[in-house]
């Protein structure tokens, strides 16, 4: 249904768009001094201001509302064919009451592809993320509050005071409208409607008493160490607002991502953040009684104490005959060049020598790495050790 080559009316896409529009920006080098990128920004900007104000800016492919496409021979937007549908569909659902929650369900549960997934589909991107993205709450809220479906075009959502930081949100009164600038897809009067419900659910929210708070939150101490025993994705965090005068706590939980973003993927479970740390509190007030037994020291950290002498009296040890078979090679050599011993003499001792440092090494070198393991497991338990007695002061 729907087709990769539908990018735009000319068959470009964002990158090729940009600079055909720009090809001043390619001529620039913007790696000269500051003063300069500077002033390569300002005479960027000032362009493209002119054009904003003139009615000839055109955006690039994906920052396209959702239910258009780019004209650009005319420098305009033209109605996508495949979805200025569903761009209707969800202003006469919100007008007719419907929540954004319940829109948001009926797109998803109607298969359609949301703005992400539809731009993977049609070769605007190639993240792989987007592949399987689904309609959000926020997404369809954006869309409600659009007033390019009913024709006019806005610039200045978003600013970039200079090149290399990031775009900023504007207040409305900053934006530039260009009325009538492209075909509308809903009226005018739809798209009132649908303001006054939007207004009518805000001010409703806003005359409601605040639902309480979290009272304990370990999110920031949990974040990414909780994954899901089935799929084994991670869990994300979400909260549960209790009801005003309510008895019941607004409490944290968390939730399979996987199941969260396709509920396909996993099956639904969820556990509440207040029983996680219970169940983290008793076993560090277990391990906490078991670290301050002496006997838990001398079990766990003296043997490998015990065994790391033993290692270093080994090494030292080693490194006395190593030293001794040193001086043994000097000595016949010295024996050679007086003539004391002949050359199949030598040859016979040096080559006896060179086996006996070979076997020497290797040992040396695997009673090293023995070391370095068990320093490694003694310095692994006194940590644990003095993170338990931490946590109990």
């Amino acid at each position: 249904m729907y087709n990769r080559n539908n990018i735009d009316k000319n068959g470009e896409t964002g990158d090729m768009a940009r600079k055909r529009r720009y090809p001043e920006r390619d001529k620039l080098d913007l790696q000269e001094e500051p003063e300069v990128k500077v002033a390569a920004s300002e005479q960027i900007t000032t362009a493209i201001a002119a054009k904003v104000h003139s009615g000839s800016f055109l955006p690039a492919a994906g920052s396209i509302p959702y239910g258009y496409i780019r004209d650009v021979g005319n420098r305009t937007y033209q109605i996508d064919d495949e979805t200025f549908l569903v761009i209707r569909k969800i202003f006469t659902m919100r007008a007719g009451n419907e929540s954004i929650s319940a829109i948001t369900a009926y797109l998803n549960g109607q298969g359609i592809p949301s703005p992400g997934k539809l731009r993977y589909i049609r070769g605007m991107t190639t993240d792989s993320r987007m592949k399987e993205t689904q309609w959000t709450r926020a997404t369809v809220r954006k869309i409600l509050n659009d007033i390019s479906y009913v024709g006019h075009r806005v610039h200045g959502r978003k600013k970039l005071d200079s090149m290399g930081q990031s775009k900023k949100l504007t207040a409305s009164d900053e934006w530039t409208v260009i009325e009538n600038a492209h075909p509308a897809i809903i009226p005018e009067e739809l798209f009132n409607t649908v303001q006054a419900v939007n207004n009518g659910e805000l001010d409703k929210y806003s005359k409601q008493e605040r639902r309480s708070a979290v009272t304990k939150d370990y999110r920031e101490v949990l974040r990414g160490k909780l994954f899901c025993a089935d799929c084994g994705k991670a869990m994300i965090a979400k909260k549960s607002a209790a009801k005003p005068g309510s008895a019941a706590a607004s409490f944290v939980y968390y939730e399979c991502s996987s199941y969260y973003s396709d509920h396909r993927r996993c099956s639904h479970h969820y556990v509440r953040e207040d029983a996680i740390v219970a169940e983290l509190s008793a076993v560090l007030t277990e391990r906490m009684e078991i670290v301050s037994d002496p006997l838990y020291r001398k079990t766990q950290i003296e043997p490998y104490k015990i065994e790391l002498e033993k290692i270093q009296k080994v090494l030292l040890s080693i490194h006395k005959e190593k030293d001794a078979i040193s001086e043994r090679n000097m000595h016949f050599y010295e024996q050679y060049q007086e003539r004391k011993i002949s050359v199949d003499e030598f040859k016979q001792v040096a080559s006896d020598n060179r086996e006996q440092m070979y076997r020497l090494d290797t040992k040396e070198r695997e009673l090293t790495e023995k070391m370095s393991e068990l320093n490694q497991r003694v310095n692994l338990v006194e940590t644990w050790v003095k993170m338990v007695k931490e946590y109990g002061n």
